[in-house]
């Protein structure tokens, strides 16, 4: 009767547990950590969910148990953990931040677990009843603290992500800590699990939705992306640069794809130095890269462009640049053939001037 009770009121709870479970089970994108740490909170909110329950049918004899006050101190020490783990999982942080970020929680819980005597947060009396102590609002302190680092962090995090993607994860967010304030304010429930549960099971949603978007090797945005943004973004697109890579074929049949493969990354990280709402870089072919520009002036780009031609010259791989500003005066599709014009007018020189020095045409930034 007990279990057929609790599964009676957290089904919903428990269906999205197990659908995130099997979500993260059969991913091939999620790096191992990820998946322990998901593990890890989607078992500490099935934790506190079956303690609240408990707790709350402790509530109904008619004299104290001590199991009371201990489960209670848990449940309170649990929820923080909960949103940590949460805040970790959606904006990574450094070990030392997150040490530090731990340290409130690391204070607080002795004082939950020692409170039916200090009578500091919470006490009960031998028939039962609650009450609350002079720091009773403690936990909703400590949850609301974490609740505002994970607000700050995931805007941080996420403000140079597309402004669709920033509504999705505002909602996201916006939604649990909404539903966790209307818990409180009317005294609905203590037990947030539900709540957890959907936060990070739309999350999830919402990373797997962008990894679509995202070329694996490089973990720049990919072809599909390029073709959405023509779309939807002609308007706002203000320069177009055409960039490809030199001699990739010799590469990958001299030395392997592993060696291909590297000088992909490395490139893809001098394209993306100084990313932000102005610029977007896509892999749009095996070794063709094409950047736009939103609502930035000509002089930022060519300073851009500026910028990643010298961190590649610090690299042992050449690549050839076209640009081509917009001035919306026709289409973007024939902005785009104008700046790949100009790349492949860049690379023919850039072949012309290994060939005069007497290189050969395999050779790179050594016969340059």
């Amino acid at each position: 009767m007990f279990i057929i009770d609790y599964l009676s009121k957290n089904y919903i709870m428990l269906a999205e547990l197990i659908g995130l479970l099997l979500l993260i089970r059969v991913s091939v994108y999620l790096h191992k950590r990820t998946l322990v740490f998901t593990t890890i909170t989607v078992f500490l909110i099935l934790l506190s969910s079956i303690l609240i329950y408990v707790e709350d049918w402790t509530s109904t004899f008619e004299t104290l148990s001590i199991w009371r006050p201990i489960l209670t101190a848990i449940i309170y020490s649990i929820q923080p953990v909960i949103l940590i783990i949460i805040m970790y999982l959606t904006s990574p942080m450094r070990r030392e931040l997150l040490l530090l970020l731990i340290l409130p929680l690391a204070i607080c819980v002795p004082i939950f677990a020692t409170s039916q005597l200090t009578h500091l947060v919470f006490y009960y009396y031998e028939n039962n009843r609650y009450a609350g102590g002079e720091w009773s609002y403690l936990p909703y302190i400590l949850s609301g603290f974490y609740l505002l680092v994970l607000l700050v962090r995931n805007f941080v995090y996420f403000k140079n992500f597309p402004t669709r993607d920033k509504i999705c994860i505002v909602y996201i967010v916006l939604t649990a800590v909404g539903c966790v304030v209307l818990y409180v304010i009317r005294d609905i429930s203590s037990d947030y699990s539900a709540v957890y549960a959907y936060a990070i099971f739309m999350y999830y949603l919402l990373l797997y939705i962008d990894m679509a978007k995202i070329d694996t090797l490089t973990g720049l945005m990919n072809r599909q992306c390029y073709y959405r943004d023509i779309d939807h973004s002609e308007g706002r697109i203000t320069g177009v640069v055409s960039v490809d890579m030199n001699e990739l074929k010799y590469l990958n049949d001299t030395f392997g794809h592993e060696a291909g493969d590297k000088a992909l990354v490395t490139i893809a990280k001098c394209l993306s130095q100084n990313s932000g709402s102005q610029k977007r870089v896509y892999r749009v072919g095996g070794d063709e890269f094409m950047i736009f520009y939103f609502r930035a002036s000509e002089e930022f780009i060519l300073k851009d462009i500026e910028k990643i031609r010298k961190s590649l010259s610090e690299t042992e791989y050449v690549c050839a640049f076209g640009y081509a500003p917009i001035n919306h005066n026709g289409s973007l599709e024939d902005e785009i053939l104008l700046a790949d014009k100009a790349m492949y007018e860049d690379k023919a020189k850039l072949k012309k001037a290994v060939l005069e020095r007497g290189g050969k045409l395999h050779r790179r930034s050594d016969d340059l």
